[in-house]
């Protein structure tokens, strides 16, 4: 049987992610890793990470959010499956 993942506090995720998502339980940063260029890194509560790097950091974001919005939608399907 999978070990259990602990679910973080909004408080203790906010602290290396600083930007709430609109998409629930996920928070973002946003680092200039080299000049003109960006990665932006997102988690949610439970530990999930995606990433993506580039040069627009605003078109990152948007991506990012839409992952993020896909993965929470695939594992509420798959909890659902499940039972």
């Amino acid at each position: 049987m999978g070990q259990k993942i602990r679910k973080r506090s909004e408080k203790e995720v906010l602290r290396d992610y600083p930007i709430k998502s609109s998409v629930a339980d996920w928070y973002f940063r946003i680092t200039e890793i080299a000049n003109n260029a960006y990665e932006v890194v997102g988690i949610d509560l439970y530990g999930k990470l995606l990433s993506r790097q580039g040069v627009n950091p605003d078109e990152l974001f948007r991506l990012c959010e839409k992952d993020a919005q896909k993965l929470t939608n695939r594992a509420g399907k798959i909890s659902k499956e499940n039972g």
